[in-house]
């Protein structure tokens, strides 16, 4: 590589060499000294780069980076200029730079307890890039600046190991990452850099304080470089053998006990960076920030997440089936009859033995065992006796037992289809359920059957004790069909007259409550009453600890919390609740991996969760959910390609991955996911199986691929895309009246539209769709809706609202303009308020205030 030539700088010396590339120290003619790093273009991505450095410093560097002086990444050479983190020392020879890097201070630090001070202070910088939304991906000592005040700076961001790159030579930033990282590094534009940052930093805390790496220690030592030098040359790394190491490797123990709560709290937080599932580690380096605070200001104890590899007992339940009821009765009938003879016959032989030592005494023996004999026939023909009785108590009971067989027959059904009903609900989702589609009738003519056997129990005994198995059967049905009311109070008289011990009583009781839970708390349900949540949770924890079906029913209820949280607007509450749930499906998933109902259950889990996440604003969270969504809906998919439900789905998670590509400016990947999503919607039309929601999906498809082919300068194609999804969600919405999401989609389509008009020179055009845009939204604050939240669609209006201003402005309106950028304003102030670190928030409110003061009119919104 070439000494570049820079205009204005002249290379003063060489600082060291690194997989993606090389750095000098170089001075300006001013005098001021600036390091300058030439990127090596076959390892590293320039638009990944570019698209953090402008996030990281768009307004002002923050505390904890290594001030940027200049970039150059879209020309060749790639340069990056930065402040100087180096000590100039003179030599014979010249002069050399040593860099205050962490790696060359690293005996300073390695095995020391006081350590800690070094790792909060990388803490607080890594949160504040996470706040941000930048991720750093590249963590090692190497990448860490110590100044003279003690201040840490970090560089080299989004380097390393990153989406696109066609060669990485070894760098030690490996011994750091997690696996996901080393196996897919595309999953950066996903969002998950966050969770990458996380397990690094729990590795360098973790090797600062007890002087070893937390797994593979033995192997890591031999390819790390030492401490006080910067490289380790002659190393070649495979990634995915080193990610199947560290899966494979034990974390090691601390090298002491803890010294104190504090202290054994700090390491509960560094062992939960450490996990290998991302989905069990902190979201972001905020999340980790905010528990080391809360060390020592709380007392209450954090829930300790169970051990991902504990074993599960799984218990196997046969249904309770009528005839075994009627079974029992006529055992015991057939062990009476027996006990009845052989009393007989033992009393027989006691009194003649005592007879015959009696005969013996009077010498009339003969007299006395006359007299024997005829009692013995006597008692002889009681037996034949009661063994007659016995028999016609067999036959009456082969009568009642035919009765209960046909009775059992229909509560067979009633108690299968209550375990659809079940399965349906934990696992199928709110929309699928085959066996019940389309069969309100089937589910009336049942509650009907149901009725009669309660109205017969009245009057008989042997099913008056069954009676509350019927009258919860009842309560399934009427979940079954959506009655949450009529279930609650259902439920209420099954539990009055259940017994209290005994068979599956508690069993049944805890899934109904659960049911009715979780079918309630979905959008559209009705509120949840807290005492009920109390009692169903109460219910739940009386089951067998540590069962597979108590394990479901926990999941079940973590999702029903955190549904009454998501309403409440406690999102935090919310995500801790569906990480749970998460934790609990992948256990039983792995328990029963052939349990694809399971599986198809978490799936939608995550879709539920990333959507919790969209609506506050959670980008960072999101994205992991969604492609954990794609992730098991592909492997689905793999086994039955032919379940349209399953295609549905998995496009929705491609959607919202396709659109965060878009956000982030990689329209390779953006163009890649929203086409692979569109052609599954067209799979699901081929087949007659669309849904207005698989409708919706391919308008959301289409507006992605029309901003990258207008992005590419293929305007015309990009009208005809949108226009195109315009058509397809109308259609939706003629079928699916009402639907939020449908009308928030359809919004920013005409949104789309507009711009595109407006690009073509067509005001007219451009004010009246955008005007459309806005009603739509407008509608949606106005019918509270729940998805989009109202966040998301508040946020749609400000930057839409702008839109109108300008376009006004530009056709010579200004009324209208200060009208529409007042508007644009007052929404901003308001989400500023509301998140008052939003950067984007506030730079918004900034841009709507500096157009109207071109207006003069700013006075507006003070």
């Amino acid at each position: 590589m070439s000494i570049p030539r820079i205009p204005g700088y002249r290379i003063e010396a060489l600082i060291g060499k690194g997989a993606c590339g090389v750095v000098y120290a170089a001075r300006h003619e001013s005098g001021a000294r600036v390091a300058v790093k030439v990127l090596k273009a076959q390892s590293c991505n320039p638009g990944v780069i570019t698209n953090q450095l402008n996030r990281l410093y768009r307004t002002e560097c923050p505390d904890g980076a290594v001030p940027l002086v200049a970039h150059s990444l879209g020309k060749t050479p790639m340069l990056l200029l930065a402040a100087l983190e180096a000590d100039r020392v003179e030599q014979e020879i010249g002069e050399r730079y040593i860099p205050r890097t962490l790696q060359l201070k690293l005996a300073d630090y390695l095995g020391k307890p006081g350590s800690w001070g070094l790792i909060l202070k990388l803490a607080v910088v890594l949160a504040d890039f996470h706040r941000r939304r930048v991720s750093h991906g590249n963590l090692k000592p190497g990448n860490i600046f110590i100044g003279e005040d003690g201040q840490l700076r970090v560089s080299d961001f989004a380097q390393g190991l990153m989406p696109g790159i066609r060669e990485l030579p070894y760098t030690d930033a490996l011994l750091y990452a997690p696996p996901e990282q080393l196996t897919d590094p595309e999953s950066y534009l996903e969002g998950a850099g966050m969770g990458w940052d996380v397990h690094a930093f729990g590795v360098l805390a973790f090797r600062l304080l007890n002087g070893i790496f937390p797994r593979c220690n033995d192997t890591f030592v031999q390819v790390a470089p030492e401490p006080g030098k910067s490289r380790r040359r002659g190393v070649e790394a495979d990634c995915r053998k080193l990610a199947q190491k560290i899966l494979n490797g034990e974390l090691a123990p601390w090298s002491s006990p803890p010294s104190s709560p504090e202290d054994e709290a700090r390491r509960k937080i560094i062992g939960r960076c450490l996990q290998l599932d991302p989905l069990e580690r902190y979201a972001d380096m905020r999340e980790v920030l905010r528990e080391i605070e809360n060390i020592g200001t709380t007392r209450h104890a954090r829930v300790e997440v169970p051990d991902k590899d504990e074993k599960l007992v799984i218990e196997t339940r046969r249904k309770a089936r009528w005839r075994g009821v009627a079974g029992v009765g006529v055992a015991a009938t057939l062990v009476l009859g027996g006990l009845a003879v052989w009393l007989v016959s033992d009393r027989t032989r006691q009194q003649g033995q005592f007879l015959q030592v009696h005969a013996d005494r009077e010498g009339d023996a003969m007299a006395i065992r006359q007299r024997a004999e005829a009692e013995v026939l006597a008692e002889q023909e009681k037996a034949r006796q009661a063994e007659a009785a016995r028999v016609r108590i067999e036959e009456g009971s082969d009568h009642l037992r035919m009765r209960f067989e046909a009775m059992g027959q229909d509560l067979a059904g009633v108690y299968e289809l209550s375990d659809l009903v079940l399965a349906w609900a934990l696992e199928g989702g709110s929309s699928q359920m085959p066996t019940l589609e389309g069969r309100t009738g089937r589910l009336d003519v049942l509650e009907g059957s149901l009725r009669q056997l309660i109205a017969k129990s009245e009057d008989r005994a042997e099913l008056a004790r069954q009676r509350w198995r019927i009258e919860l059967a009842i309560a399934e049905v009427y979940l079954a069909g959506g009655k949450f009311e009529e279930a609650r109070k259902q439920l209420a008289t099954a539990v009055e007259s259940a017994p209290q011990t005994g068979g599956d009583v508690a069993g049944r009781i805890a899934r109904a409550r659960v049911l009715i839970c979780l079918l309630a708390s979905q959008a559209g349900g009705g509120e949840i009453d807290p005492a009920e949540l109390a009692e169903t949770r109460a219910a739940v924890e009386r089951l067998t600890p540590r069962t597979g079906d108590r394990e479901r029913l926990e999941a079940a209820l973590h999702l029903v919390e955190a549904r009454v949280l998501r309403k409440a607007d406690d999102m935090d509450g919310a995500l801790e609740h569906y990480r749970i749930a998460f934790d609990a499906m992948g256990r039983l998933c792995r328990v029963e991996p052939q349990n694809r109902a399971m599986r198809l259950w978490r799936a939608r889990g995550y879709t539920e969760a990333a959507e919790a996440a969209d609506g506050a604003g959670v980008v960072d969270a999101a994205l992991p959910l969604r492609k954990q969504t794609a992730t098991e809906l592909m492997e689905l998919i793999g086994e039955d390609s032919k379940d349209p439900s399953l295609k549905i789905l998995l496009s929705e998670a491609l959607a919202a991955i396709s659109e965060a590509a878009l956000e982030a400016g990689d329209l390779d990947q953006a163009e890649s996911h929203a086409g692979r999503g569109t052609r599954l919607i067209d799979e699901v039309i081929m087949a007659r199986a669309a849904t207005p929601s698989a409708l919706i999906q391919l308008g959301g498809h289409k507006s992605v691929l029309a901003a990258c082919r207008h992005a590419a300068g293929e305007g015309e194609k990009a009208l005809i895309l949108v226009n195109d999804g315009i058509g397809k969600i109308e259609e939706a919405l003629r079928s699916a009246r009402g639907d939020q999401f449908g009308t928030f989609r359809l919004a920013l389509l005409k949104w789309q539209k507009a711009s595109l008009l407006g690009f073509g020179g067509d005001r007219a055009g451009e004010m009246k769709l955008g005007r459309e845009a806005k009603a739509g939204m407008d509608s949606l604050l106005e019918a509270d809706c729940e998805y989009p939240s109202h966040r998301q669609v508040r946020r749609a209006l400000a930057y839409l609202t702008g839109d109108l201003g300008l376009a006004s402005q530009l056709a010579g309106k200004d009324g209208e303009a200060v009208a529409f950028f007042r508007e644009s304003a007052v929404m901003w102030k308001s989400l500023a308020t509301t998140e008052k670190a939003n950067d984007e928030f506030r730079e918004g409110l900034d841009w709507a205030k500096e157009r109207l003061n071109e207006l003069d009119s700013l006075s507006a919104i003070e």
